[in-house]
């Protein structure tokens, strides 16, 4: 099969796997709050700890404005369904409107965290075969798929609507993300304007100009 080939395909970037690998390098952690270095958290981080994740070890917020079927074809992914035997792939139909889960802010319990979570990332982004990279890669979405607990829109991040409900924003200029392993980087937006609404005065010589 094409996709188990040793050919060039597109990894996750290093962001999008760094809130699963964190177990390796702290394994006494319990539940922590994974937040990418350009996310500032305009909400109160107790009450986020303290969400319950039921049977779930990540719970993410998702954004509805990419959807699944804009990053994957969908026949292939029926195929992948009909012919793989792996426990992280869903036996009934994924929904080809499935909004994408946000990776800039995670919630982690290590004690219910699926051990092969990782191993499900890379193993959908070699089957997948895809050579052209974007941001976010479908792989992590369909690792995440039915083994994540949905968190309140407002915690979602990168919004670009000001409003008070919204808990997490990004800070920063527009920025590359390099690949898994290293080949390649992905554009990401800046969302300086919006969080500087945010910042009292005199936060630019802390945060840098």
């Amino acid at each position: 099969m094409a996709a188990y080939s040793a050919g060039n395909y597109a990894a996750p970037t290093i962001d999008e796997v760094v809130p699963f690998v964190i177990q390796i390098v702290y394994p006494l952690l319990s539940k922590f709050i994974y937040v990418s270095p350009n996310v500032i958290i305009k909400g109160r981080v107790e009450e986020l700890l303290a969400v319950n994740l039921g049977n779930y070890g990540i719970a993410v917020a998702e954004d509805c404005s990419k959807r699944l079927s804009t990053y994957i074809n969908l026949d292939v992914l029926d195929a992948v369904q009909r012919s793989a035997s792996k426990p992280w792939v869903s036996e009934t139909p994924y929904a080809k409107n499935a909004c994408i889960p946000e990776l800039g802010m995670v919630l982690i319990d290590l004690t219910k965290l699926e051990k092969d979570l990782l191993e499900a990332i890379l193993w959908w982004s070699k089957v997948l075969n895809r050579s052209e990279r974007s941001s976010p890669n479908p792989a992590v979405a369909l690792a995440l798929h039915n083994r994540h607990l949905k968190l309140p829109h407002s915690w979602r991040v990168g919004s670009l609507i000001q409003s008070e409900k919204t808990l997490v924003l990004r800070y920063g200029n527009g920025r590359n993300v390099c690949s898994l392993f290293g080949s390649g980087t992905i554009s990401q937006p800046d969302f300086r304007d919006i969080v500087e609404h945010y910042l009292p005065p005199g936060s630019d010589r802390i945060l840098g100009s």
